[in-house]
């Protein structure tokens, strides 16, 4: 097994800041350093740890991690991308080649062999709205919604 540190040497303690990467290995650290203040109070002074002591080291740890999960949520809502396959018929029932297509949410459509896809940031979707595709063949005086 590797191990970075060594029990019988003490590690650096500022050696492994350079190590923290997330907010993970953040909360961990942050938790070892109360953990060690707490320890040199008790053992120098030989009293009571406060009781705010102990309130904060959960706070300590809650924090990171929360604003991670919040950092995680917001981001992947920004990133996310709904992608939306369209095909247009006519009123007989035979797929239209050369239709415009449009989304109400915005989105460029690319034309795929069954006939359209549409990428649609999810950041551009407007809460409670239903997303309408128009496609229009004006050659033929057709046009339809879904």
């Amino acid at each position: 097994m590797n191990s970075q540190f060594s029990l019988a040497e003490p590690a650096n303690p500022w050696s492994v800041v350079s190590q923290i990467t997330n907010p993970f290995s953040l909360t961990a650290f942050a938790l070892a350093v109360v953990l060690a203040i707490v320890g040199a109070v008790l053992k120098s002074k030989g009293k009571k740890v406060p009781t705010a002591v102990w309130f904060l080291i959960p706070l300590l740890v809650a924090m990171p991690i929360g604003a991670a999960v919040y950092q995680q949520a917001i981001t992947s809502k920004e990133q996310a991308i709904y992608r939306v396959r369209i095909a247009v018929y006519d009123p007989q029932g035979i797929p239209v080649q050369d239709a415009k297509v449009t989304s109400s949410f915005g989105g460029k459509p690319k034309k795929v062999d069954a006939g359209w896809e549409m990428d649609i940031p999810a950041a551009s979707v407007p809460k409670g709205e239903k997303l309408r595709i128009t496609g229009s063949k004006e050659s033929a005086f057709l046009k339809g919604q879904a």
